[in-house]
């Protein structure tokens, strides 16, 4: 039978595999959040409102509220990710740059292995990515969408107050340097894969008649 490979548990329950039809392998390339004295945050781009993304108004007002209330706070960046789609949206470009002080162009993996943040977003593959790589994950909550990965914390677009309250006491304390890194994600991506096929042919020799 095939075997999926996956990042973590919640993307097996998201593809409703069967326990023995998969194997945890973590991150398909090696990142790990580094320790840094200021922090960043990183508030992910939902999409261009043209490739159906109908809250992309929405968020990319609480995105400047952010921004706003964020900036007095002393060695706090904040950085806006823009979606793919709106990478090749010139439009939609001018409109963010004209918004957000600081754009973040990195490549996924660059990102990933970035001193240690506070990723922002509603729903994206980036944020199950930041999370195994060991950031903090943060979800804004728009009523049309359901997630299933882990969070750090979850605030509405009416209650941005809470979450400037979480990141001043994050930042206060010095507990998000030491943030743990997912289990699944230690060791190199080779090492895991190598570790899974190990697993799996291991699994295949004691069903053999």
């Amino acid at each position: 039978s095939d075997v999926n490979f996956v990042i973590d548990e919640a993307q097996a329950f998201l593809m409703n595999l069967q326990h023995d039809t998969y194997k945890v392998i973590g991150l398909p390339y090696d990142a790990e959040a580094a320790p840094k004295n200021a922090l960043d945050i990183v508030l992910v781009g939902t999409g261009d409102s043209d490739f159906g993304t109908p809250y992309f108004d929405e968020v990319l007002n609480v995105y400047k509220e952010i921004q706003e209330k964020l900036s007095s706070i002393p060695n706090c960046n904040v950085w806006y990710r823009p979606h793919p789609d709106e990478l090749v949206r010139p439009n939609t470009m001018k409109r963010v740059e004209g918004i957000f002080k600081n754009i973040d162009r990195l490549p996924v993996i660059d990102c990933m292995n970035r001193p240690q943040s506070i990723f922002v977003g509603t729903l994206s593959t980036l944020l199950y990515e930041a999370g195994v790589a060991g950031h903090l994950v943060v979800e804004l909550d728009i009523d049309l969408l359901e997630t299933i990965f882990s969070k750090h914390f979850t605030f509405e677009p009416s209650s941005v107050g809470s979450f400037i309250n979480w990141v001043t006491h994050r930042k206060e304390e010095s507990s998000y340097k030491s943030l743990q890194i997912d289990p699944n994600n230690h060791d190199g991506y080779l090492r895991r894969f190598q570790t899974a096929l190990q697993d799996i042919n291991f699994f295949i020799d004691k069903e053999r008649p």
